[in-house]
């Protein structure tokens, strides 16, 4: 895959803040891809920050290999616009909290945390850097 340029970094950032989801990739030992839509928490920065559960597949992946991509999509996982390749950093619960510290969570948000808390899932931050 090619390098974008900066301007084509950028717009491609400007289609992801105008989408709610994204389609992350993420590679297994052997390269092969994954591809999954995955919630938008931020975007600052020009660095996507997202949630996923410890549990997910896409967690063992990314300890594998950080390298990702990610491109708006719909939220059945259909890709909607450029492609940026980046790589995926977990953050901690406080860089998380610093980071959401601003934001009011939404009613839906809170109801599907507390169920999540029931469970016993435990929710895991990530943030993806352009390369």
């Amino acid at each position: 895959m090619a390098t974008a340029t900066i301007n084509q970094t950028q717009a491609a950032f400007a289609q992801l803040k105008a989408s709610n989801v994204m389609l992350l990739t993420t590679f297994r030992k052997n390269g092969q891809g994954v591809s999954t839509p995955v919630g938008i928490n931020a975007l600052l920065d020009d660095k996507v920050y997202f949630t996923t559960w410890s549990t997910t597949y896409k967690v063992k992946r990314l300890a594998n290999n950080p390298h990702v991509t990610v491109a708006p999509s719909t939220r059945m996982g259909k890709p909607i616009g450029a492609t940026i390749e980046g790589v995926a950093r977990q953050l901690s619960d406080t860089e998380w909290d610093i980071l959401q510290s601003g934001k009011k969570p939404s009613l839906w948000g809170r109801l599907w945390q507390k169920i999540y808390d029931l469970q016993g899932r435990k929710a895991v931050y990530y943030v993806v850097t352009a390369n």
